[in-house]
Order: C-alpha cells, then structure tokens, then sequence
C-alpha cells in the first residue's frame, strides 16, 4: 500500500503546503484508491509538518508552491515532493494514478510539476548556470 497526501482547500488542491490546514491521505494499491481520510495540520513549522506526515506514513505530497525549508524537511523524511499542482481534488487524485500530473490542466501558473517529484519552473533548467 502507498499513501499519498495532498495538501486541500475547499475541494482543490491548496495554492500553498505551508499554509495549507487540510490534508488527504489517499491510501492506493495496484492503481487503485482503497481508503481516504482528512487530517488536520496544527503545527506550522517545516520539521512539524513533516514530521506529520511521517509519522501518518505518507510517501509522497502533491501540493501546490512550498517553501525551500519544508521540502528539504519533508524530503530529508524519504518522502517524494510532487509540487506546483493545481486542480480538483478528484481530478488530481485520478491524474496522478494515471500518470498524468505533468499534463498542463494540473499546472499552475508559471510552473509545472516534474514526472520525478523534483520542483522545475517553466524557462528554468537544472543544474549550473552559464555566464
């Protein structure tokens, strides 16, 4: 069984991780979802949050922008960042048991979400910049 968590806002995908109050853990196994449950976020520190979401078993968090402390805290857990999502609560769930969080419609604006979890702004490139 994997558990994904997603950071919610009114049936949406919430715009921030770091201010985000509500969380859904979505439980899967071979594609499909098995179990869900809402969780609330009291704490707001990086390493409280991703204690959190340790200590629910979570493996990955889709959400949208995140701070740089709390992906590090997060991903220094073992747990995969899928960033800068947008979309229907529903919707993004399906997306991502399809494989296709990286089509456009889950983007936001002026940033889209990589297939590997890693965060990537559009007309940005990884690695060292040349003079």
């Amino acid at each position: 069984m994997s558990r994904t968590a997603i950071a919610i806002w009114q049936g949406f995908v919430a715009t921030t991780l770091d201010f985000a109050r509500t969380l859904v853990l979505v439980d899967m196994v071979d594609g499909k979802v098995m179990g869900r449950k809402e969780i609330r976020l009291a704490a707001r520190s990086p390493q409280a949050i991703a204690g959190r979401l340790e200590s629910s078993h979570t493996r990955a968090v889709i959400c949208g922008a995140i701070s740089a402390p709390l992906l590090s805290a997060i991903e220094a857990r073992g747990i995969r960042v899928i960033p800068f999502v947008r979309g229907d609560v529903e919707e993004v769930i399906r997306g991502y048991l399809e494989g296709t969080l990286t089509d456009e419609k889950f983007h936001m604006a002026g940033c889209r979400p990589c297939e590997h979890g890693s965060a990537r702004r559009r007309g940005r490139r990884a690695g060292p910049r040349r003079a």
